[in-house]
């Protein structure tokens, strides 16, 4: 999701821009670990509470959301990624 597409939601934070825009992002069976929580990434900084932790970004200082499934994922982690990048300052 880009910086215009997380504004046009009208969301207040990022878990409510993707919830709103992209919801399969949140959602861990559509992927190959249902039981497996989602990592959560700030500027490549793993958040340790998941998908909740997208509750307490603000949306108007993201700049960039990113979904990472488990196959494409560089890491040995099978629920998947979401990559948030902040904006500068932020």
């Amino acid at each position: 999701m880009t910086e215009a597409e997380i504004s046009a939601t009208y969301a207040s934070t990022a878990y409510e821009a993707i919830e709103r825009s992209r919801p399969r992002f949140l959602l861990t069976n559509v992927d190959r670990g249902p039981t497996v929580p989602r990592l959560v990434y700030l500027n490549g900084v793993v958040l340790g509470g998941g998908v909740d932790e997208l509750r307490s970004i603000p949306a108007s200082s993201v700049r960039e959301i990113r979904f990472v499934r488990s196959i494409d994922a560089a890491t040995a982690h099978f629920g998947g990624g979401i990559l948030v990048f902040s904006k500068p300052g932020w």
